[in-house]
């Protein structure tokens, strides 16, 4: 995620005004932080609770594959691979899947 971040911003230092690159940066910042550390900090606390520690494991398991498959797009985009796609919907989708459980949990079952 972090060589992908440098990468996008060597990108945009090339082609964009400079307002565009400071706001892009800021934004792909408070990206990566706060996607990437809010799941590892919702396992951890969910893990530490007696009653939801599968939940805690669900959302640590998805905290690891956005972060995993995050890695993986610049890796792919320097080996030429043309499914930059197929890594970037895994992320998408596992963060859609990870809030659509909470939201059920916390619908149905916390009563």
């Amino acid at each position: 995620m972090i060589l992908f971040m440098m990468a996008m911003v060597v990108k945009s230092y090339r082609n964009y005004h400079l307002a565009t690159r400071i706001g892009y940066i800021v934004l792909l910042g408070m990206e990566v932080v706060s996607t990437i550390t809010s799941g590892f900090i919702l396992a951890y606390g969910y893990i530490k609770q007696e009653k939801i520690k599968k939940l805690g494991k669900f959302i640590l398991i998805m905290a690891i594959i956005i972060t995993l498959c995050g890695m993986l797009n610049p890796k792919f985009m320097s080996m030429g691979l043309n499914i930059m796609g197929l890594t970037e919907r895994l992320v998408i989708y596992s963060l859609q899947i990870m809030i659509f459980v909470l939201s059920i949990y916390y619908i149905k079952c916390d009563k």
